[in-house]
This record gives structure tokens, C-alpha cells and sequence, in this order.
């Protein structure tokens, strides 16, 4: 295919391309999003990687196709240029704490992991090891004691990501491995690669970085912002971020029903969050949902008229409109039980941080937004294809479209 490892495979453009032409029907057509792009509505970020950026242009281009930019002398045949924000690994706290500020924390973590979780993992599935290593041409024994259980996690999360992405891309699996030694691979990779993440019970509380403030902060300005601002904020970023997101959230993840185990997830799935206020009360609630693609046709009560469907995921201990003061007691539960991430970091540039922080902050002030994440989620492919997972959070001012004018309701890289 002519792809170097860890780049974004045709279908997986497909996928992100399908993403953004979900959202353009779900807030353009219903009139909620400017039929034009306009810069002052929607604003989108990724993580410093460039699958992740060209992740989020695909995106773009499914938000905003050709014939949607009216700039003066540029054609409207020609695609839409959606400018894309980024910033580097090692200075980003929204998206990438764990690659700067936290990547000392996440080792020694990652290290208790490897010491005490990993080998009861591997024991649990040693059949399927020499299964897979007599089909591979692999002795993982002697590659782990060689390597070391660290490198031996990256080589079964390798393999399961080349077996995925070979199914996706219509692919038959390799000789000595059946359909339901797959699914058990998927289960292994996706042990693995959430116990080494997020093992400890304050991991979550500092992986997930600034994005569960920065969701809270930028409702809080929608809320208080009289005139128009930024309805839409897209977030791109690793998989890490969705999952621990997800589990600082309290948001069960279940795409069982997709065959895959509890908690994973498939390549391009994708958080939303929204913000609505009820027309009577005035009352502000928190709506989320999870979309994921429709591969092979075959979707979570899939329409004709999207390209994919949704499912609603309930916040911790919260209804599916949950009120805006409920929504921010669980943001600070982690924090008050466990402390901002650079203290559990230990992080020994405070002043710095406040800089990166206070900067954070005047930029959503300026924009006067509200925000819808992305998370998205990478995978590091095969040596001939690689796909993106990626996940995203998105969040909006008023339910006053569709269907409701008011409410009734290097690390592991994975």
C-alpha cells in the first residue's frame, strides 16, 4: 500500500472523513453550525503527530466538504481548508501529559505494572501465545526473556493492531489462526495495553491531563457568555486520552455487542459531550454519547439517512442529562481524592506550568467557546497497514435543533 508504519490507511481517512460528515449533519443541517465555515465556529486541535493532524484534516473535510469555503478567487470544487492547531509533546497538558510533564510518573507505573499485573495476563493466555508463536514463527518465551515483559506487551499489542487493521481491510487471517483466536488477541492486546495505562487507581487523574477542566471551563464560559461564540471544539489525540477520559468520567464503554471485549474500542470511535439548556427552566445539563464507525455495513442501530448511529454513555452516578453542578462534582472527585496531575507527576517546573496553564486559558477566553473534544486514539499499525482509532469529545451550547428545541433530557503509544 505503499504506507510507512504507524500512517492513516485509506479507510482509516474513510473513517475520520465519515466522523466529520456525521457531525455536519448533526449540527450543520440541523442549522446549529454555519452551512460555510467560518474560523469563529469551529476550532479544532490535535496532538503533535502527524497521523493525528491528518486524522483531524480528514475530519475536517467530512465536516466541511468542497463547495463549503466562499473565500473570493478559490473555487468551490476544490477541498476545504480546515486549519488545524497543535502543540509540542513535551509542553502540552491538554493532550500529551504523559509524553512531557507526567512520562517519568507513567514509567514507574508502567514498571509496577510489568511486575505485578502483566505475568498473571500472559499466564491467563499462554495457549494462544504459542498458538500465535507457531504461526508468527515467534518464541515469545525467548523473545520475553530476551526482551523483557515491557517489549513483550509491544509485540502482542502489534500483532492484534496488524490482525485488526488486516480485517478491516478485507484481509483473511493468517494461516493457524481462527476467528476465534482473534477475538481472544483483541481481549489480550486490550489488557495489556489499559493495565499498563491505567493500573493504578490515580492514573487516570493524571493521563487524562487538563481535558476534563478544560471541558468544565469552556461550559462555564458558554454559560456566561451573552453573544455568540465558538460552538464547536474538536480535539485530536491518542487512544490513552479516551480511555483515561473515560475512566476519570466514570463512562462505561460497551461495544460488546460489536464483539469486541468491554471497555475497547474500535478504531475512530468517539466521545461527544454537549451542553444544553432547558428553554423553561433554563437549566444546563451534560448529554453524552459514543459513536463509532460502521464498518462492514454493520453499526449500532444503523440509519440510512447517517452514516453511523450513536449510543447514549451515562457520566458516574449521573442521569443522561446530567445537571451542569452534578457534571462538576465529577470532574473534581478525582482531583480532591487524588490531586491535579502535576502534583501526582511531582512536576518540578510550577512556574512554567502556569505559564502553559494561564496561556491554555486566555486562548478558550479569546475564543469565548464551548468545546468539543477529540480524542483520538492511535494504534500503531502492521508493517503494511496502519489505521487511526481515535476518539473524540465534543460539547454545545443549546438544544435548539434536531429533535429538541429544549431539554427533556516514547510510551506506550499505543
Amino acid at each position: 500500500m505503499g504506507l510507512p508504519l504507524a500512517a492513516l490507511t485509506g479507510k482509516g481517512m474513510t473513517m475520520m472523513y465519515d466522523l466529520g460528515d456525521f457531525c455536519r449533519r448533526r449540527y450543520v443541517d440541523s442549522g446549529f453550525l454555519p452551512e460555510i465555515f467560518r474560523i469563529d465556529d469551529v476550532y479544532v486541535r490535535s496532538a503533535f503527530s502527524d497521523r493525528c493532524i491528518q486524522s483531524a484534516s480528514a475530519f475536517g473535510q467530512g465536516l466541511y466538504p468542497p463547495g463549503t469555503s466562499n473565500p473570493i478567487g478559490y473555487s468551490a470544487s476544490l477541498p476545504n481548508p480546515i486549519p488545524v492547531f497543535s502543540e509540542d509533546v513535551g509542553t502540552d497538558p491538554l493532550l500529551e501529559v504523559r509524553k512531557g510533564y507526567c512520562r517519568d510518573r507513567l514509567h514507574e507505573d508502567q514498571n509496577l505494572f510489568y511486575a505485578n499485573q502483566a505475568p498473571e495476563i500472559f499466564a491467563r493466555h499462554s495457549s494462544l501465545m504459542n498458538k500465535l508463536g507457531h504461526a508468527c514463527g515467534i518464541n515469545f518465551t525467548a523473545y520475553g526473556e530476551e526482551r523483557g515483559i515491557s517489549q513483550l506487551t509491544f509485540a502482542i499489542k502489534d500483532i492484534a493492531d496488524s490482525f485488526t487493521f488486516d480485517k478491516t481491510e478485507g484481509f483473511a487471517l493468517i494461516d493457524g489462526v481462527h476467528n476465534e483466536d482473534y477475538k481472544e488477541l483483541v481481549k489480550f492486546s486490550y489488557e495489556l495495553v489499559y493495565g499498563q495505562l491505567l493500573s493504578q487507581s490515580y492514573s487516570a487523574t493524571y493521563i487524562a491531563g487538563t481535558l476534563p477542566q478544560t471541558i468544565l471551563a469552556n461550559f462555564h464560559d458558554a454559560m456566561a457568555s451573552n453573544r455568540a461564540n465558538m460552538k464547536m471544539w474538536a480535539y485530536h489525540g491518542h487512544r490513552e486520552m479516551l480511555y483515561s477520559v473515560a475512566m476519570y468520567l466514570g463512562m462505561p464503554l460497551d461495544l460488546t455487542e460489536d464483539g469486541l471485549p468491554l471497555g475497547a474500542l474500535d478504531s475512530a470511535s468517539t466521545l461527544f459531550f454537549e451542553l444544553h439548556q432547558h428553554d423553561k427552566t433554563k437549566e444546563f445539563t451534560v448529554r453524552s454519547f459514543l459513536w463509532s464507525p460502521c464498518l462492514n455495513g454493520n453499526r449500532i442501530n444503523k440509519k440510512e439517512d447517517i452514516p453511523c448511529d450513536y449510543k447514549p454513555v451515562k457520566l458516574a452516578d449521573c442521569d443522561m442529562d446530567c445537571p451542569i453542578d452534578q457534571f462538576e462534582k465529577i470532574v473534581a472527585a478525582p482531583v480532591k481524592k487524588y490531586g491535579t496531575w502535576d502534583q501526582i507527576c511531582q512536576y518540578k517546573e510550577p512556574r512554567q506550568l502556569k505559564m502553559e496553564l494561564s496561556r491554555s486559558s486566555v486562548e478558550q477566553q479569546e475564543l469565548h467557546s464551548r468545546l468539543q473534544t477529540f480524542k483520538i486514539a492511535t494504534i500503531i499499525g502492521s508493517v503494511l497497514l496502519a489505521l487511526v482509532t481515535y476518539a473524540w469529545l465534543t460539547t454545545r451550547r443549546k438544544a435548539q435543533q434536531f429533535r429538541y428545541e429544549s431539554i427533556d433530557r516514547d510510551t506506550f503509544d499505543i
